[in-house]
């Protein structure tokens, strides 16, 4: 027997069986049967059919049936595990909206911020003047305008409130922008210049003047500019030491004429 190329090894078996022998045409018409195997046959309909809706349903249970790539029983489904999760996950990477920057650092949905605030009431002391002639005391009180550890209690806050407030937009503003650097946002403003170009002038003047001479893209945003500053403060700082103080400068006994030549400028 020669069956067709289109059918499998299967429906071959199941022909060859005595099931199919059975079926009217068997015996010695199951060689016309095999021979008709791919016309109007009787044995495809009563066989084939059956077997394959029984896998098909038996595919439709196992996909309802899968969750996560982990096959389960349906009465071992867990409602809770499809509930949405808890605002102060443990993830280390919250997604904050910029609207929505603003949090207790004692309270905020980042965990290294809760540290930073567990750390600052463990390190700093109450600015209080009551502790200028007693014993120090750590912070326990929490702004509720900047959301900073402040002081050592809600009696002191509100006493030396008018002190406060010369620094408290300034400490908000240090917490947003350390809830925004947690947000998981995507920071443009850290896409930072390929190599410098020996016949680029860097100014040092103010940052305005560096990152556009320094091939910087343009940072529209406040926080983006402090964010991008606040990282870059330091190496800036030491590569503007080295620059002012290089011995190749006109107050070094560098004329205009050696420092064009040293330059390679005409």
């Amino acid at each position: 027997m020669r069956p067709s190329p289109a059918a499998c090894r299967q429906c071959i078996q199941l022909l060859r069986s005595p099931t199919a022998r059975s079926l009217p045409g068997g015996g010695a018409g199951a060689r016309a049967g095999a021979r008709t195997f791919t016309s109007k046959s009787t044995v495809l309909p009563r066989v084939i059919t059956p077997l394959i809706h029984r896998q098909r349903n038996a595919f439709q249970q196992q996909q309802r049936r899968t969750v996560a790539g982990t096959t389960i029983e349906p009465e071992q489904e867990n409602p809770s595990e499809h509930a949405l999760p808890h605002p102060l996950s443990q993830d280390p990477r919250v997604l904050l909206k910029p609207g929505n920057l603003f949090h207790p650092m004692d309270e905020s949905p980042s965990p290294s911020m809760r540290e930073k605030a567990a750390y600052i009431k463990a390190n700093a002391y109450c600015p209080h003047p009551a502790h200028a002639h007693t014993h120090p005391s750590h912070l326990s009180f929490t702004c509720p305008d900047c959301g900073v550890p402040t002081y050592c209690s809600k009696e002191h806050f509100y006493e030396d409130y008018e002190n406060h407030l010369l620094i408290c937009d300034t400490l908000r503003e240090v917490n947003e922008d350390e809830h925004d650097l947690r947000s998981g946002r995507f920071f443009p403003e850290f896409d930072y210049p390929g190599v410098q170009l020996n016949e680029a002038l860097i100014n040092f003047t103010n940052w305005d003047t560096y990152l556009y001479t320094r091939g910087f893209e343009a940072v529209n945003e406040e926080r983006s500019l402090r964010q991008l500053t606040k990282l870059l403060t330091y190496p800036t700082t030491i590569a503007s030491v080295l620059h002012e103080l290089s011995p190749y400068s006109l107050r070094n006994g560098l004329t205009n004429e050696g420092l064009k030549s040293f330059a390679g400028a005409p």
